[in-house]
């Protein structure tokens, strides 16, 4: 066995998610890879990878009786969210026991342990909280594919939805706005043209490059248009036009959370 000192030790799995398991004959390898229950802080969990060199007799041990749709096999990857419930390592054997589905044994010469910790940034993507690195928690060891590069459509979506934040945020530029076309009504005009953007925020294109913190700044922003969008609607009649709802406080406040959304969108709109 390796004697290497290590962080995590085999143990310490009990009790987290196993995220997948692959038996290879060809290359007399297994490797798992789990999530160690250690009560990080919030939003960051840590992950382990056992790799076993010289594995070989796999045993698989499945209930009689078993009514779940899982079985196991020589390789276990399915997101299914299953909990490790003992991983026991013996001098020359692994043994891991989870709960409803049996458990497996094989034997190995060698093995070693990798782990990283994790900061969340939506859904099951992570950022190395060492290197910066995004990584997939049910990959936490592979590096993530690529995204393709953007289309021109693409740029110029995300360069008119920075234009209409900006005039959104912007008190000279809904003055200049009003100057250059005075039969416009501003504010129902950047409104619709937010409005015209719903589109695209629910992209996968978008929400693929956003942080969880860029998606939930949009949420909120939109929950705050609709908001204001129903009281117009209740008070029956157009909202005042530029200048006159510039001193309107629900427009200043607006406003200022059009600003905000900007700073935070700003790294993706570049």
């Amino acid at each position: 066995m390796s004697d290497k000192k290590v962080d995590v030790r085999i143990g310490d799995l009990d009790g987290g998610l196993l995220l997948s398991y692959r038996f290879d004959r060809g290359s007399a390898t297994f490797t798992l890879d789990g999530e160690v229950p250690l009560h990080p802080p919030p939003r960051q969990r840590t992950f382990a990878r056992l790799l076993l060199t010289g594995a070989r007799d796999l045993e698989l041990h499945r209930p009689e009786t078993l009514d779940r749709k899982h079985v196991l096999a020589e390789v276990f990857d399915d997101r299914s969210n299953l909990t490790v419930h003992v991983v026991r390592l013996d001098p020359d054997r692994l043994v891991l026991e989870l709960t409803d589905l049996g458990s497996l044994s094989v034997r190995f010469d060698s093995y070693t342990i990798a782990h990283r910790t994790g900061h969340q940034l939506r859904g099951y993507l992570y950022a190395d909280v060492s290197t910066g690195e995004p990584f997939d928690m049910y990959r936490p060891f592979d590096r993530l594919p690529q995204l393709p590069p953007l289309t021109a459509p693409q740029h110029e979506a995300l360069a008119n939805l920075r234009r209409t934040i900006a005039d959104l945020r912007g008190e000279e530029a809904q003055r200049e706005y009003k100057r250059a076309a005075p039969s416009v009504h501003v504010p129902l005009e950047l409104l619709a043209r937010w409005a015209s953007h719903e589109r695209l925020l629910r992209s996968p294109w978008f929400r693929d490059r956003a942080s969880e913190g860029q998606l939930r700044a949009v949420r909120a922003f939109a929950h705050q248009v609709a908001g204001l969008r129903r009281q117009y609607e209740q008070d029956g009649g157009l909202p005042e036009d530029v200048p006159e709802i510039l001193a309107v406080p629900r427009w200043r406040a607006l406003m200022d959370s059009a600003n905000t959304l900007l700073a935070i969108l700003e790294p993706m709109l570049v």
